[in-house]
Formats: structure tokens, C-alpha cells, sequence
């Protein structure tokens, strides 16, 4: 009996720790996940005013050659 309680007191600390992995796998994909989304968000971000930048730039050579 006592041998079976070691078993299953083994077996459960086991798949608690595999637990604990998994979702500190998880967490750390979803932090990548978030991660990404930001660096992607930013590089967008800076893109679109690039692109504002050289409208602005356009539209005043526009209104100078005018």
C-alpha cells in the first residue's frame, strides 16, 4: 500500500511539473506571440508615418512647383 501511495504521490508530482512546463511553454510562446504582435504594430507604427512624412514632403513640393 504504502509502495502504491509512493507510486501515485511520484506520478502526480510528475505530471504537476509537466504541467508547470507546459504552461511555462506557453506563456513564454504567448509572450513571443505578444512580442511579435508589438515589433510588428511598431514597424507599421513607423511605416505609416514614413509614409505620412513623404506626403507631407510631396504635397509642399506640389504647392511650391504650383
Amino acid at each position: 500500500l504504502f509502495r502504491d501511495l509512493a507510486l501515485f504521490r511520484d506520478l502526480a508530482l510528475f505530471r504537476d511539473l509537466a504541467l508547470f512546463r507546459d504552461l511555462a511553454l506557453f506563456r513564454d510562446l504567448a509572450l513571443f506571440r505578444d512580442l511579435a504582435l508589438f515589433r510588428d504594430l511598431a514597424i507599421f507604427a513607423r511605416r505609416r508615418r514614413r509614409h505620412s512624412l513623404l506626403s507631407c514632403d510631396e504635397a509642399a513640393f506640389r504647392r511650391g512647383a504650383s
